[in-house]
């Protein structure tokens, strides 16, 4: 009989092999949680709650999912919300109860929560859409909770074309350990007037939720003295990866094509199967007065440092109604992966300083 329990180590090989199964689309891809799981579940929750669908009598792991806790800005203060993520479901199993079961879980773990959880579904996962909109229409009792819509969320790939150097105004550098006061005031400053923003502590970098990250990994922009932007940069490679093990068979005919003109046009090579996608994640973009232009001068500068590093890739998300959009040109984007960001509860409204409007979300934490 499959049950629902806690995280245990023993647990990890089985989990490690649901999250190697490839999520089916044109591209084919695994995202692979190497050498451990548990790593990445601390980066996107400061306190983890990791739960299992357990077969005790064949040890077969079917299902994870992690419901942790994480701390956001509301109103101006430091709240705990939780993060719902990492639903991973073997597909043998899919069709089955094991998704309701995780889901009564789920409500009843946040059943006394003040503050509705967040998650992203991505747009692909058509599935989970269609149950959320049919949710959103009744009335009565259901097996899901209320996903609120927030927003879409717009993934930006972004590429190491070569492009002419352009002079900024501003002075932008790495971050040193002696800009760790000034860099603190500046977030909590701007992003204390986004509610649900991503809350950080750049004296706590060693501990687990900032995994990888270092002082010197985070560029600051200065307009003569005064820091105006930040943006964290963050190589999650050792943590977690993106596996690509197929393509469609349209894809499998276009692929020599397309690298063919990739060669002669600068292009983005599509890679083989089995190779896994390198990229750098942009975080913590903050810039003052939510100042596109600050933001392009960063990327800028931060594209050119990580060039022929070996990176296929920058990645940034925002809201596609956030100001920093207007940051990037449409010769910067690779590709866009677009999904919608919701608040879950279990009540059919949200606390009234919760509102569409435009948000951060890290897309590094997902």
């Amino acid at each position: 009989m499959t049950s629902i329990v806690k995280y245990r180590p023993e647990f990890e090989d089985g989990i490690k092999a649901l999250c190697r199964i490839p999520v089916s689309g044109n591209i084919s891809l695994a995202l692979e949680r190497e050498p451990s799981y548990l790593p990445g579940a601390y980066v996107q929750c400061e306190l983890p709650e990791i739960y299992v669908a357990y077969d005790a009598s064949t040890g077969a792991i079917w299902a994870v999912m992690n419901i942790g806790i994480r701390r956001l800005w509301l109103d101006g203060k430091i709240v705990n919300v939780r993060y719902l993520s990492d639903l991973r479901i073997h597909p043998e199993k899919q069709q089955g109860t094991i998704f309701y079961l995780l889901i009564k879980h789920f409500r009843a773990t946040s059943a006394m929560d003040e503050l509705p959880a967040q998650t992203v579904v991505f747009a692909d996962n058509r599935k989970m859409i269609a149950l959320i909109e049919k949710r959103s229409h009744e009335k009565r009792s259901a097996p899901l909770p209320y996903y609120h819509f927030m927003g879409r969320l717009v993934t930006l790939m972004l590429d190491f074309k070569q492009r002419p150097v352009q002079e900024g105004r501003l002075k932008i550098r790495r971050a040193m350990i002696s800009d760790k006061e000034v860099m603190q005031s500046f977030f909590d400053t701007e992003s204390s007037k986004i509610n649900y923003h991503p809350y950080y502590r750049f004296s706590a970098l060693s501990e687990p939720y900032y995994a990888g990250q270092n002082m010197e990994d985070y560029f600051l922009a200065f307009d003569g003295n005064l820091l105006v932007g930040i943006c964290g940069t963050w190589d999650l490679t050792e943590i977690k990866q993106t596996r690509i093990t197929g393509y469609s068979l349209g894809y499998q005919l276009l692929k020599p094509v397309h690298n063919l003109m990739a060669s002669l046009l600068g292009w983005q090579k599509l890679p083989a199967a089995g190779a896994m996608i390198r990229y750098i994640n942009l975080h913590c973009v903050l810039t003052a007065g939510r100042n596109p232009d600050i933001l392009r001068e960063l990327f800028s500068v931060i594209r050119d440092d990580f060039k022929n590093k070996g990176y296929d890739y920058i990645l940034c998300s925002l809201c596609d109604m956030d100001p920093l959009m207007a940051a990037f040109k449409s010769n910067d984007i690779a590709r866009k992966l677009s999904g919608n960001y919701y608040c879950v509860n279990d009540g059919s409204s949200l606390p009234e300083n919760l509102k569409e409007e435009f948000f951060y979300l890290e897309a590094a934490r997902i």
